[in-house]
Order: structure tokens, then sequence, then C-alpha cells
């Protein structure tokens, strides 16, 4: 083999390498682009998922709080049931009288 035929020979193997190389980086920026945007997405659903966690704790407490109230609410009435005379015991003019007032429309 002459030395023309190395070098040609060597040169195209180089050739090849560099395409490839090339190739690679090509690959190389599409991936960190990927990457990037991936990041960007994760970021993204995680200031989602920190607001709905948020959302969340404010609905259970608001939830909570609801029915603290109407626990609050049959307990009294239970109470309230236990103490209630007999039916003989009734004033008629009270059986209107629900205890509730409201306030005037005008």
């Amino acid at each position: 083999m002459a030395y023309t035929d190395v070098i040609n020979s060597l040169e195209d193997k180089i050739n090849r390498l560099l395409s490839y190389l090339g190739d690679l980086e090509e690959e190389k920026g599409r991936l960190l682009k990927q990457l990037a945007e991936r990041d960007s997405k994760i970021s993204e659903l995680n200031s989602i998922i920190e607001t709905l966690e948020h959302e969340r704790a404010e609905v259970g407490g608001r939830v909570e709080r609801i029915l603290e109230k109407i626990e609050g609410f049959s307990q009294k009435s239970v109470v309230e049931s236990d103490q209630e005379p007999d039916s003989g015991d009734i004033d008629q003019g009270s059986s209107m009288d629900s205890g509730l007032q409201f306030a005037d429309s005008d």
C-alpha cells in the first residue's frame, strides 16, 4: 500500500469521525434544549402543586370549621331537647317563638 493510499484512507476516516462528531454535537444541542424545556415544565408543575396544596389546606380548614359548627349545633340541639318541658307545660304563646330573631327588612 502506497503512502497516498494510507493518507487517503486516514483522511476518509477523519472525515467520517468529524461528521459523526458533528451529528453528536447536534444531538447534544437537541437534548440540552429538551432538558431545559422539561426543567421549566417541572418548575411550573411544582408551582402548581404548591398552590394546590395551599388551597387544599385552606379548604380543609374551612371544612373542619364548618363541621365543628355543625357538631356544636347538634350538641346544642341535643342538650336543649333534653331540657324541654313536657308537652303539657308548653305555653301556647311560646310555641310560635323559635328563639330566632330576624332583623326588620325595612
